[in-house]
């Protein structure tokens, strides 16, 4: 198989520029200092963050008083002894109930030190009243050697009522049609950290999705306005075998809940099509945060991600596995997929601060704004015209260790939407 590989190349060279430059910058300068930069005394709100936070703590009071009550509850429960009793009979495992906007409610099963010391399983369940669907299994952190960590996983998910509305940054509302995607993904990983900073990672996968009409009331369904001729990856069961190669670059100062430091990710992943439907093509993506501390834990959350995708020569690329904006993660007053195109640029700003510290965990306000745009090649034509822009806020709450839920509501020109999220990254 020939393929287009002088694009792709200088491409690539662009994008592990960007991304040598960062670490670098980091590698040469100071660590951050978790003692430093990390939670001091909380001071009062600013009268600006009492008028932004008021109408949330108002609506979020029930909650609120709630999640206090269970919390004291649980602080008499681990000083009386009672959870050191559970934990001794349930040895290293538990339920967690999860919830994403995607893939609906369930529960997850966790057992540590599985088989080997380190390894931890996680079975994974969820669903909703449209028919969504996801079930996986995963074992992580697996040694191997003393230098290595390997993963095994295998996932199923049924998604019911996704959104198509054409190619290009001006993609219209009218055009929307919803279709059905169920896919099962094979996939083993391989990681070494290479030292304090980086980690390399191998991923190493083979997927079968099939698309086919959606449900969702009277919106028109793929079916309606595309063929299998008309629309690469419109068909069943597309098989591939996918590899990924990632560097990831992490100085945050608290893994869960970080005041300060920097995130980066660049990977690049081939898709090969096992089934001789000439749909074979890279994708290169770059995701860098810088989390700066400003002062009593007010933090600033600098995003910019970016993502390249490059068909093989002679071949297409799936609709489905287009770069795309909408939704959580990339500009959150849009629906989920509502630009696609070969590429995507975007960026996003976030305003975090604590609103109350119950029982030494916390729950931060949010205000953010998210930008980005989709492009057939985000170098030649990437315009501010077609810049969407979406803007928000919410509330993220914390246990002692990680984010447990974060509750968000973003607009934008064309529509509002509402997210709530339960233990899902």
């Amino acid at each position: 198989m020939s393929l287009s590989w002088a694009p792709w190349m200088c491409r690539w060279h662009v994008w592990a520029l960007l991304l040598l430059a960062v670490p670098y910058a980091a590698a040469t300068t100071q660590p951050v200092d978790s003692a430093q930069a990390g939670r001091k005394r909380l001071a009062a709100n600013s009268t600006l963050e009492k008028v932004v936070s008021f109408p949330g703590q108002l609506a979020y009071a029930p909650v609120r008083y709630t999640v206090l009550g269970l919390g004291y509850a649980g602080v008499y429960l681990v000083q009386t002894g009672v959870v050191d009793k559970i934990v001794s009979v349930v040895g290293g495992a538990g339920f967690t109930p999860v919830y994403a906007p995607r893939t609906g409610a369930g529960l997850r099963f966790t057992r540590l030190d599985c088989l080997t010391k380190g390894a931890a399983l996680i079975t994974t369940a969820s669903s909703w009243l449209d028919g969504r669907q996801l079930y996986s299994v995963e074992w992580s952190d697996v040694p191997l050697g003393t230098a290595l960590t390997t993963e095994y996983s295998i996932r199923y998910r049924s998604l019911t009522a996704e959104a198509f509305y054409g190619v290009g940054p001006e993609a219209a509302t009218d055009d929307k049609v919803v279709y059905s995607e169920e896919d099962v993904l094979f996939e083993f990983s391989i990681a070494k950290r290479l030292n304090r900073f980086f980690r390399a990672k191998l991923d190493i996968g083979i997927s079968n999705t099939s698309i086919f009409a959606g449900r969702n009331g009277f919106t028109p369904t793929i079916n309606d306005y595309y063929s299998q001729a008309s629309l690469p990856g419109f068909k069943d069961k597309n098989r591939f075998q996918g590899t990924e190669l990632s560097l990831r670059f992490d100085d945050a100062n608290d893994p869960g809940h970080p005041t300060a430091g920097r995130i980066g990710k660049i990977a690049g992943l081939f898709f090969h099509d096992l089934h001789g439907d000439r749909q074979s093509f890279w994708k290169t993506s770059l995701d860098f945060t810088q989390h700066l501390h400003l002062f009593h834990d007010r933090v600033l959350v600098l995003r910019g991600a970016g993502e390249m995708t490059q068909a093989a020569e002679g071949h297409d690329i799936p609709f489905y596995h287009l770069a795309e904006i909408g939704s959580y993660g990339t500009v959150r007053g849009l629906t989920r997929g509502r630009f696609r195109d070969n590429d995507y640029v975007l960026g996003s700003a976030e305003y975090r601060y604590p609103v109350w510290i119950p029982w030494a965990k916390l729950v931060d306000a949010v205000v953010f704004v998210d930008g980005g745009q989709v492009a057939h090649d985000v170098f030649e034509d990437a315009r501010f015209a077609v810049w969407q822009i979406g803007y928000g806020g919410g509330f993220r709450f914390y246990n002692a260790t990680t984010l447990i839920a974060k509750t968000e509501i973003a607009f934008s020109q064309e529509s509002y939407r509402f997210y709530f999220t339960l233990n899902t990254p």
